[in-house]
């Protein structure tokens, strides 16, 4: 009679702590709409005393294209961590779903998880608003990466050795930039060396380039990098609007 009154205790306490462990597993859903700005911006990288520095000069239209076809994107864009339904997707951090939905005036987009820094990276665009966050997959700590143009969320780009991050922003008006921004384009590049996380970076070095906007950029290898770039947006004379003075360039990049 002992032994079985100590065999159904210890079921009932086997059963209670299980049912202790679930509730601590719970999963909660957070709905990101008007809230990304205070979830995410844990990190604010602070920009270097020492300006950026980069040679350019021209390439042909076949050698942009060679360089492009090389270099190899270190993003994943379909993370096992995240889930995507019309209007809306879902990423997945330690015991919390994080629920980032479009709706009028805001919307939110998966820019892909980038395993070098162990993070997602997540845009947000709407009226006057155009900014990304790294989303540690671990824990959650967002950095807010370098915003420059109010509709300029491009993709950064790592290098092809995993030591450099670049983000760029570009204004399409050419001279009418001005009388909004201080430069045409901006590019930024965040140093990755000994990093694993981006709760170890601290700090970028920029770039403002008043000579052309930036349709497309890759790297070449840690000190250069190709362009694609153009004048402005232009109309022609059936109101179709079209890049002015197209050309491929490589920039030097000068440590």
């Amino acid at each position: 009679m002992k032994n079985l009154l100590t065999l159904v205790f210890t079921f009932i306490s086997l059963c209670l702590f299980a049912q202790s462990e679930n509730r601590q597993k719970k999963i909660d859903t957070v709905d990101v709409t008007y809230s990304i700005y205070k979830l995410f911006s844990d990190i604010r990288l602070q920009q270097e005393i020492s300006e950026l520095k980069i040679e350019f000069d021209t390439i042909t239209k076949s050698e942009f294209e060679i360089y492009r076809e090389k270099y190899g994107q270190k993003i994943d864009t379909i993370s096992n961590t995240t889930t995507s339904r019309k209007n809306c997707f879902s990423i997945r951090i330690a015991d919390t779903i994080f629920k980032f939905p479009s709706i009028m005036g805001r919307s939110h987009y998966y820019g892909g998880f980038y395993p070098k820094l162990k993070c997602h990276l997540v845009k947000v665009a709407g009226e006057g608003i155009c900014e990304m966050f790294l989303i540690d997959q671990k824990t959650g700590t967002g950095l807010a990466l370098p915003a420059f143009y109010d509709g300029s969320c491009n993709q950064p780009m790592i290098s092809n050795d995993n030591q450099f991050l670049m983000t760029y922003g570009t204004c399409s008006e050419g001279n009418g930039c001005f009388n909004y921004y201080e430069h045409i384009s901006m590019i930024s590049i965040i140093n990755l060396k000994d990093t694993n996380s981006i709760t170890e970076l601290t700090n970028f070095r920029v770039i403002g380039i008043n000579d052309f906007a930036i349709k497309d950029i890759f790297w070449i290898d840690n000190n250069f990098i190709v362009l694609k770039v153009f004048d402005e947006i232009a109309f022609d004379e059936k109101g179709h609007d079209y890049l002015k003075n197209i050309r491929y360039i490589k920039g030097k990049i000068k440590w």
